[in-house]
């Protein structure tokens, strides 16, 4: 009897997308400090000073660090900060996000939230962004090269002397084989559809984000993009992406 595989299994299922949307605010708010802080057990760290005598001020949820009297909130200093989308939201996007099998869309994502298409677009890059800081940039052991065109087709010639009728019996062998060669190539042909070239760096490094995690739970997944995010600086490239710049 063949093995289940991995993503086939309960163990590769340990998030759920309704408890993630089902959060209060605050308990949105707890997961997201509980994620950046994870080695002070949650409590806030000044991301100026890295100062541990900070007070809070609850109404605004802000935070005010004693040593250089620097005000900062959970995003502060990370690729999301800045935002307008709600923590729930963000958290419940991340989830959406990792729980694709081949990726997901921007466009998908939209309408998973409920968002402006452009929205999801950076949000789903800046996740990109993280996966690629968080990955080891070194390859070791047997490493397997292929190449593809991306950002477009090249239509080959069609010459006559290289038609093959397959109407005919001798060039039938009733065998169909198709071989999947990486995750980047079933993404961009069953997800995105189309890459442009300056992204593909960053859809290539999500592939290889998912490859390396192949093996763990979705749960596990989603906690290590979140910290991934958290932990990663305000993203130049995506920073202020779409708002028109100063005359």
């Amino acid at each position: 009897m063949m093995s289940q595989h991995f993503l086939l299994s309960p163990q590769a299922r340990t998030l759920s997308l309704a408890k993630v949307m089902r959060m209060s605010d605050d308990q949105a708010y707890e997961a997201f400090k509980s994620i950046r802080w994870a080695a002070n057990d949650g409590a806030p760290v000044c991301p100026k000073c890295g100062g541990f005598v900070v007070c809070e001020f609850k109404a605004r949820r802000i935070f005010k660090c004693k040593a250089c009297n620097g005000q900062f909130s959970v995003t502060s200093g990370t690729i999301f900060a800045s935002r307008k989308m709600a923590i729930r939201d963000i958290l419940g996007a991340i989830a959406v996000f990792v729980n694709g099998a081949k990726g997901h869309s921007a466009l998908q994502l939209s309408r998973d939230l409920d968002c402006d298409y452009k929205t999801a677009f950076v949000l789903t890059h800046k996740l990109r962004e993280a996966m690629s800081s968080a990955r080891e940039k070194a390859l070791s052991g047997e490493v397997q090269i292929d190449g593809a065109y991306f950002g477009g087709y090249v239509k080959p010639a069609n010459r006559k002397e290289d038609r093959v009728d397959r109407r005919l019996a001798r060039n039938q062998n009733g065998k169909r084989q198709v071989v999947v060669v990486s995750r980047l190539r079933r993404a961009e042909i069953g997800i995105h559809h189309h890459i442009a070239g300056p992204y593909l760096s960053a859809y290539a490094a999500e592939m290889g984000w998912r490859e390396d995690r192949r093996r763990v739970s979705n749960g596990e997944q989603f906690l290590a993009a979140t910290a991934a995010a958290l932990g990663h600086p305000v993203s130049r490239q995506w920073k202020g992406y779409w708002q028109p710049s100063a005359a």
